[in-house]
């Protein structure tokens, strides 16, 4: 069996200062032929001393082979001495890559560890230190969070998205919360452990926007939509404004959707904000803030809005937005769902149009408000040409006794033959 000293004297040399050691080496394999163990002999950690500093890729081949009987023997010298003792930045490089192409990652944990983590001239080794981590990574995850909080000289984004790869989250966090990498730290608490509360706690630990604005797409995408709003004014963040105005209307929290858009609209000018803001001030009641609202700058879309709230019933906010318009007409019909009609008569005279007669009239006519329906009848007439429809339906409300005959008197509602004569 050829042993690591007979590769060592086969393998030729031409550094001078180390051809001086072929002499040596040679006796060293005579003694070992006559040694009881190569262990114990001091010269064998001078062959391993020359491995180191021969910085051959071949010869590192052949001693690492796993063939070679004294393989664990060298291994445990160029790691407890040779190395360490080593002030040569090649020679490492030589030996961490002859480690690394003979596929030895546990042994190579321990190599760097000794050169690393015990105060060696290459402590502070910025490669070194990410090779220890990555290796750590892939072949022996259990030691990374101990190498994290001893190291500090390594590749913090690249090293982080390693772990997060290789499903070692908790040590991803740590490598990310070490470099003050907080997005990307708060990144992994939301999308890979999944766990809210702990993005939460630490949002508030490093106030940052860019944090905050991650844990409230989260909680938004959770359904939780009032911590969502919190977290987005924490943010100071307008961007995500539809998603907000859209879940709040879900979820009826329209209390907090006021918050935030009042926030919003201090960054942009957003017809839809404005618009949104109008209507969520109008499922909580707040006509008062409608009114303050309308009469400043804003880039609403009243008519839209005052329509959206007629057909959701919300007749007060509707009233103060076609008052403000100066839609006669849709405030007229407004006013007759509030029962005000009176006010819907005034409303409809604005308007001048036989459509919003009608109705008001009709409307007035179910309520036994025939005092006011007379007036709109009377404008009816006046305004149409053809009404015959309209006196009719009238007709038939007296035949059928819904209106008393002496309300029908000198009135617009008075049955056609009467109103005829009436007219002439």
């Amino acid at each position: 069996m050829m042993s690591l000293l007979m590769l060592l004297i086969k393998t030729p040399c031409s550094n001078s200062k180390l051809g001086a050691y072929f002499d040596l080496y040679q006796e060293v394999f005579i003694v070992f032929h006559n040694a009881t163990s190569l262990r114990h002999s001091c010269y064998f950690l001078m062959c391993v001393r020359y491995v180191v500093e021969r910085m051959d890729s071949d010869l590192w081949e052949k001693v690492l082979n796993p063939e070679n009987e004294f393989r664990r023997q060298l291994i445990d010298q160029v790691v407890s001495t040779a190395l360490p003792e080593s002030k040569s930045p090649e020679q490492v490089s030589a030996a961490v890559k002859a480690f690394m192409t003979a596929d030895l990652p546990h042994e190579l944990i321990e190599l760097l560890e000794k050169i690393v983590l015990q105060n060696s001239a290459f402590s502070g080794n910025f490669n070194l230190q990410n090779l220890l981590i990555l290796t750590a990574i892939k072949a022996d995850p259990s030691r990374v969070m101990d190498y994290i909080n001893r190291l500090d000289n390594f590749d913090g984004p690249a090293v982080g998205e390693v772990a997060v790869e290789a499903q070692l989250y908790e040590e991803a966090f740590a490598i990310f919360k070490k470099f003050n990498l907080n997005v990307q730290a708060v990144n992994v608490l939301l999308d890979n452990l999944q766990t809210i509360d702990r993005a939460v706690e630490f949002a508030f630990r490093v106030e940052e926007d860019a944090v905050w604005s991650q844990v409230a797409k989260a909680q938004l995408r959770e359904g939780l939509v009032s911590d969502a709003i919190e977290s987005f004014i924490r943010a100071d963040d307008s961007t995500h404004f539809l998603e907000v105005i859209k879940a709040s209307e879900d979820a009826d929290v329209y209390h907090d959707l006021v918050k935030y858009l009042l926030m919003v609209r201090q960054k942009t000018k957003e017809p839809k904000v404005d618009s949104e803001l109008i209507y969520a001030y109008a499922k909580i009641d707040r006509l008062g803030e409608i009114e303050e609202f309308i009469l400043m700058p804003n880039v609403a879309n009243l008519p839209n809005v005052g329509d959206r709230l007629y057909d959701e019933t919300l007749y007060e906010a509707a009233k103060i937005i076609f008052a403000f318009i100066s839609n006669w007409a849709k405030l007229a019909v407004t006013l007759v769902k509030l029962k005000q009609f009176q006010g819907a008569v005034d409303a409809a005279r604005k308007a001048n149009s036989s459509k919003t007669w009608k109705e008001v009239c009709f409307a007035c006519v179910d309520a036994e408000e025939f005092r006011l329906a007379q007036i709109c009848g009377l404008n009816v007439i006046i305004q149409v040409t053809s009404f015959s429809s309209l006196y009719f339906n009238i007709w038939n409300f007296y035949l059928y006794g819904m209106i008393a005959p002496s309300s029908l008197k000198k009135t617009a509602l008075m049955p056609p033959p009467f109103l005829i004569m009436e007219i002439l």
